[in-house]
């Protein structure tokens, strides 16, 4: 198993999607704190940033996607780790650090936790689950946690 040496920080998407019809860089299309700040501590810690999309698996920031609506299913998780870990590969990076909510504050994170741990399982990268906690998050708070 690799080191946690250039760690990739991800986060799973979000319901809350900006509605225009064009595509748009994935981190605007989002509408959550939570991607935000996981963002901004990304860009403070020099680690790379990515969204766990149901549809499209990993999503740089910047990258433009069309609005969707689609929650990962865990009958989907097998075959999206699988894409999933052949991201991460692409990635370069040395670990991974994972934001969720608990289940019980956000019941649909979990199909996106079980792909996260087996995409990383099957790129052989260490992977560190952050749970947060209910409410708004800042990076004051993210960076407390990490």
């Amino acid at each position: 198993m690799a080191s946690m040496h250039d760690p990739l920080y991800i986060t799973y998407c979000a319901a809350a999607k900006d509605p225009a019809e064009e595509p748009m860089a994935a981190a605007w299309r989002y509408k959550s704190s939570r991607i935000d700040a996981v963002l901004a501590l990304a860009v403070e810690r020099g680690a790379g940033f990515r969204i766990l999309s149901g549809r499209f698996g990993l999503l740089a920031a910047g990258e433009p996607i069309p609005w969707y609506d689609h929650l990962l299913t865990a009958g989907e998780v097998p075959a999206h780790a699988a894409t999933v870990a052949r991201q991460l590969a692409d990635t370069g990076a040395g670990g991974v650090v994972y934001f969720t909510r608990g289940a019980a504050v956000d019941p649909g994170t979990p199909p996106y936790l079980a792909c996260c741990q087996e995409a990383c399982e099957r790129a052989d990268l260490p992977l560190r689950v952050v749970e947060l906690p209910a409410g708004p998050l800042d990076l004051a708070m993210l960076d407390l946690l990490v």
